[in-house]
């Protein structure tokens, strides 16, 4: 028994060879084999057969239920068939004809054979000759070499579990990672290496390395998603977030895990895989960027009508309005009234301008607490003439908690949703036609619903149309990607989309956010600040704007304009000195940008009193630039109040 504990049994085929020899030789029987049981329970079959003399082995034969169904009874009820006559013993003696007698066995002994739990094989041994009484501790002895095959075939099961393993790592390109939960312990394949660029001596086989290894601002978000996982009765986690890779690049991955938990639920073990998606994910980018284009040239025709109606008015009262500053008899409330209407008019082209920016505009995450029915009034602004000629818009805008979203990226899915009802509705018709837009609170939840009229989305196609290039347009009509950006908006906002059937037999498609933690207050919503008398340098290379803005600051402050920055430069480092630079942002020969650049280089100080004007399509650098130094930008065109905070946020000097 001690040479068997001590033997090699992960080479199954020999160590069962050598383990009948040896049981064989020790008991003093003439046959003895071991025989796998079919799962099913059918047949047995011999793995090895060791005969005594000759000293040989066989294996390969089969016994069949069906023949012998007293003996395979008597071995599926899971105890030790002791036969020392076993031409008569009721489990053997079917055996007695066909097989008992030609090979001249007159005694049995076979044990069960166990793996798991489970009857896996039965250890046979037969006796030839005049029939033997099997003696109990001959009997612990075979149940003792049972015991060691069951070894042999777990340590085989290990070996083999391993090599799969090990195979599975070299064929994905996925990093494996296995978490013992008790010791904090995890096992990365070398999948960290090729696809993370971490060297193997610098991976620390603990949990809290591959935490390190997040991202900073998704690392305690990813570290309570883990842990609320693992204190729940879960046993599947899935989650997204930034990998910071051994060459600091930043990796986009998804992680997969399963949880196994032992007999009280308690958490044992984590098993998963961390999948890089970076390319996936600037792709999704790319398509997003193509869709917003696509959506504004669907637009175009809607936009110019938008711009062009307050056009009309805002050219008839402006050239009216001149007409009677020249006439003599000047009626001033008529004129008061042209010029009004003249502003709302610009307003109105402004706000067009402004919404149509948010919807091209790249889509990089800017998320603040915001009330989800601005976003939805600025999508219906841009769309309003998509739905005028197709059905009446009705709003049911219940107020509700605010969000924590890029309101930018949430309204390129308001404005799909709206486009799509729209295009789901015949033109004409319009009484008989109706899109919804209603809001609501759901537990913690803000509910966005646009319900349409139209013929509806049928049950089979709801879960498809939020695949990238499935559309039930037309080919010519649609690029398949709007809904499938959609989706990938809302679950990077963590939130959900989905389609159903409106209550008017359309279709109506459901956004669901969940409500912000704490709510920012908008800047813009505050009083105008009292703002003291300041000295302003103005740099635009545009005469007009200057001009207006001139008459903007001139009554309270003192201003100095010059139109470049090349001129800007010439007057600071001449020892002039400004309370406030106020410069456009893209200008030719030197930008607002390359200013900035330059005063931070010579002057720090001045270059913090900067404020920028623009009128869109800024660089890239330039935006970046903007955004990590917190440095004060106003579109153009500039208002009144809008400026006058952006002066007082700067102090003046003593």
């Amino acid at each position: 028994m001690i040479e068997l504990a001590q033997l090699d049994k992960s080479d199954l085929s020999s160590a069962l060879r050598r383990i009948v020899e040896v049981d064989a030789m020790t008991i003093g029987a003439e046959r003895v084999s071991y025989w796998d049981i079919a799962p099913d329970h059918s047949q047995i079959v011999c793995r090895t057969l060791f005969l005594r003399t000759p000293h040989s082995f066989d294996q390969g034969a089969v016994l069949r239920a069906c023949d012998f169904p007293a003996y395979f009874e008597a071995m599926l009820s899971r105890r030790t068939i002791v036969a020392d006559d076993a031409s008569t013993h009721p489990s053997t003696a079917e055996f007695a004809e066909v097989y008992f007698r030609p090979n001249g066995i007159t005694s049995m002994l076979d044990v069960p054979v166990w793996r798991r739990g489970r009857l896996v094989g039965v250890l046979c041994h037969e006796h030839v000759g005049v029939p033997r009484a099997w003696r109990p501790e001959e009997q612990d002895f075979a149940l003792g070499v049972a015991n060691m095959i069951s070894v042999a075939l777990e340590a085989t099961a290990h070996r083999h579990a391993e090599e799969g393993y090990s195979m599975l790592t070299h064929a994905v390109e996925d990093v494996l990672r296995d978490w013992n939960i008790a010791t904090g312990e995890v096992q990365f394949s070398d999948a960290i290496v090729s696809r993370f660029a971490y060297s193997l001596e610098n991976v620390t086989p603990t949990i809290g390395w591959w935490l390190d290894c997040v991202h900073p601002l998704d690392r305690n978000r990813v570290s309570d998603a883990v842990q609320r996982k693992l204190a729940s009765t879960e046993t599947h986690y899935t989650d997204q977030y930034r990998f910071v890779c051994g060459d600091a690049r930043i990796a986009t991955v998804i992680d997969r895990g399963y949880i196994a938990r032992d007999v009280h639920g308690c958490p044992t073990r984590m098993i998963g895989s961390m999948v890089d998606i970076s390319e996936r994910v600037v792709m999704q980018q790319r398509l997003a960027v193509s869709e917003r284009l696509a959506s504004l040239g669907a637009l175009a025709a809607g936009v110019a009508h938008e711009v062009n109606n307050p056009l009309t008015y805002i050219m008839a009262n402006l050239a009216s309005a001149l007409e009677n500053v020249r006439n003599p008899e000047l009626d001033r409330d008529v004129l008061c009234e042209m010029l009004t209407e003249a502003l709302e008019g610009a307003q109105r082209v402004r706000g067009v301008v402004r919404d149509l920016r948010a919807l091209s505009r790249p889509p990089e995450e800017k998320i603040e607490s915001i009330d989800v029915r601005e976003v939805i009034e600025s999508s219906i602004k841009v769309a309003r003439n998509e739905i005028r000629h197709r059905a009446e818009l009705v709003r049911d805008l219940e107020a509700v908690p605010h969000v924590a979203v890029d309101a930018d990226r949430l309204g390129q899915v308001i404005l799909n949703l709206l486009i799509n009802a729209a295009h789901a509705i015949p033109e004409g018709n319009i009484d008989q036609h109706r899109i919804r837009v209603s809001t609501r609170t759901e537990n913690d939840t803000v509910v966005i619903e646009v319900a349409d009229t139209g013929p509806g989305v049928p049950v089979e196609l709801r879960r498809r149309i939020f695949e990238p290039f499935f559309t039930t347009k037309e080919v010519s009509s649609g690029t398949g990607l709007g809904l499938s950006i959609c989706h990938s908006i809302i679950s990077s906002l963590g939130g959900e989309i989905e389609a159903a059937t409106a209550p008017e037999g359309g279709c109506l498609m459901r956004v669901v956010l969940p409500v912000a933690t704490r709510t920012t207050i908008d800047p813009s919503r505050s009083e105008v600040p009292e703002v003291s008398r300041r000295k302003i340098l103005l740099v635009d290379d545009d005469a007009d704007v200057r001009k207006v803005l001139c008459r903007m600051l001139e009554p309270m402050h003192e201003v100095v304009v010059v139109d470049s920055g090349h001129a800007a430069l010439e007057h600071i480092l001449g020892g002039e000195t400004f309370d406030v630079i106020l410069c456009d942002l893209r200008m030719p020969r030197m930008t607002g940008m390359e200013l900035y650049d330059r005063l931070r280089e010579i002057l720090p100080a001045e270059a913090q009193r900067m404020i920028f004007m623009t009128g869109g399509a800024s660089s890239a650098r330039a935006t970046r630039l903007v955004q990590s130094s917190h440095l004060i930008v106003l579109d153009k065109p500039v208002e009144l109040t809008a400026l006058a905070r952006a002066l007082h946020s700067i102090a003046p000097r003593r």
